[in-house]
C-alpha cells in the first residue's frame, strides 16, 4: 500500500523483509547474524503510534541496540546511523503517503 523511502547508502547493509502488515529493517555487518533496528507496523497497536495514512494506523518499533559482541567503532557508528535514519521513513510516509502524525 506504501512506498517506505531508506536511504540508498545502506543498500550494501540493509535486509528488510515484509512480514504480514509489518515491514522489519535489519542490519548485516559482514560474518555477523542480521541485528534487527525497527519495524514498521500498519495496524493498530499502541506501542510505538505514530500517526495514521489513510485510516490505517502507523507504527513504528525501535529496537534496543547492544553495543557488546565485540563490533567495532565502525560498526556501531553504521548501526546507530542506520537505526536513526528510521526518521526518513516517518518523512517519506508524511510527504509521499500523506501520514498524519498524532
Amino acid at each position: 500500500y506504501f512506498q517506505l523511502y531508506y536511504p540508498k547508502k545502506w543498500e550494501k547493509y540493509a535486509n528488510i523483509a515484509v512480514n504480514g502488515d509489518s515491514v522489519e529493517f535489519y542490519c548485516c555487518l559482514d560474518n555477523r547474524e542480521p541485528i534487527k533496528l525497527f519495524t514498521v507496523r500498519f495496524y493498530d497497536d499502541s506501542t510505538g503510534f505514530i500517526g495514521t495514512v489513510k485510516d490505517i494506523p502507523v507504527a513504528i518499533v525501535m529496537e534496543t541496540i547492544e553495543e557488546g559482541d565485540g563490533l567495532s567503532e565502525e560498526e556501531l557508528e553504521i548501526l546507530y546511523t542506520m537505526w536513526e535514519d528510521s526518521s526518513i521513513i516517518i518523512d517519506g510516509l508524511v510527504k509521499y503517503n500523506g501520514l498524519v502524525l498524532s
